[in-house]
């Protein structure tokens, strides 16, 4: 048997939720990331129960607003005076504000967000309001460290018996098992990242991304054991940023060199978790998953109310089941070598 590898959101509730477009307060902007995203928050959230008229039920998770609500409570406390109303060229729309949060704040709780340090909360507050505009997150190391520390949290409350699913019973011999498992297996543990090289093996058009701004992208895919013709066993609550060291190759950890041709060695900065998920092969920095485009597209459609082809259905639950879109995010790293690989 082959070793196991991995592969890697005051307008009343009668207003149309698209009338909904409001501008941050240039001086709220001004006064620093949490307070853009609270006056954004407090000018939008009228329009969010709304909504929820329109969308499935129960009702889906990027339309819970109570991540909104804590939010709005820090931007409050921490800037209770009044913020005037000055015109700003940032617009954006309930819905995609919504979405920002939730997605962002995936693996945290209204309580961790009330509670949490400042310097968090504004980093994250930055992150939110890029998704709310339509940008790319930036690479902020006090951002996804507080993203890191959460997911790592809802790992470690998830150890213990793993719960296994096949999604394949009674299939032929020619096609190996399709298993789900929930649930976090012992065999990984916390690494001591201090000193250590990594390798992230990637394309060409990854290569030149990473370099231009020294940062990786959280991946879609959780780790997954392969027995190839045997099973395929994926494990949904072991996502983030997948590493390995530079004395393996892509082909040993299920990056093959034929799709993934380059690499990228690099330092963790310190202070991010890493987790050993298979000894000396497959590292971790725990974090949400990103949603590819095609599927975020359809729980969009989805949370609408319109209608999804049966065909994709399942593909829109499985990201309910995880709690909704995950965000794009960018993980700063320390580059210290990179080229092709096998030369």
């Amino acid at each position: 048997m082959r070793r196991p590898a991995f592969f890697l959101l005051a307008l009343l509730l009668a207003l149309p939720a698209r009338a909904g477009v409001v501008r941050v307060p240039a001086a709220a902007a001004a006064a620093g990331p949490a307070a853009a995203l609270g006056s954004l928050l407090a000018a939008t959230y009228p329009a969010m129960p709304s909504l929820a008229l329109a969308a499935p039920l129960p009702t889906p998770s990027m339309l819970d607003t109570s991540k909104v609500q804590a939010l709005m409570a820090r931007a409050q406390a921490l800037s209770p005076a009044p913020v005037p109303a000055a015109p700003s060229p940032v617009a954006a729309q309930p819905l995609r504000v919504l979405e920002a949060v939730n997605s962002t704040l995936r693996d945290l709780t209204p309580d961790q967000i009330r509670d949490m340090p400042e310097d968090k909360l504004q980093a994250l507050a930055s992150v939110i309001m890029d998704g709310a505009e339509g940008r790319e997150a930036k690479a902020d190391l006090t951002a996804v460290s507080a993203l890191s520390e959460a997911s790592l949290a809802r790992v470690e409350s998830l150890r213990g018996p793993v719960v296994e699913t096949l999604h394949n019973p009674g299939h032929n011999e020619s096609h190996g098992d399709m298993i789900t498992a929930k649930g976090v297996p012992d065999k990984v543990r916390r690494f001591d990242s201090e000193g250590v090289v990594f390798r992230h093996y990637t394309t060409k058009e990854g290569l030149d991304a990473i370099l231009a701004e020294k940062s990786l992208r959280n991946g879609f895919l959780s780790y997954v054991e392969l027995a190839r013709a045997l099973y395929t066993k994926t494990y949904r609550d072991l996502t983030g940023v997948f590493l390995t060291l530079p004395k393996v190759s892509g082909d040993q950890v299920g990056v093959p060199a034929k799709e993934f041709a380059y690499f990228v060695d690099l330092r963790v900065p310190r202070g991010l978790p890493v987790l050993e998920v298979e000894k000396g092969t497959i590292f971790l920095v725990p974090l949400p998953a990103r949603t590819r485009g095609w599927v975020a597209d359809l729980y969009r459609k989805w949370v609408k109310g319109e209608e999804v082809n049966p065909t994709y259905r399942r593909s829109v639950e499985d990201v309910e089941k995880e709690g909704g879109l995950g965000p794009s995010l960018s993980m700063p790293i320390e580059v210290v070598g990179h080229g092709r690989a096998g030369r």
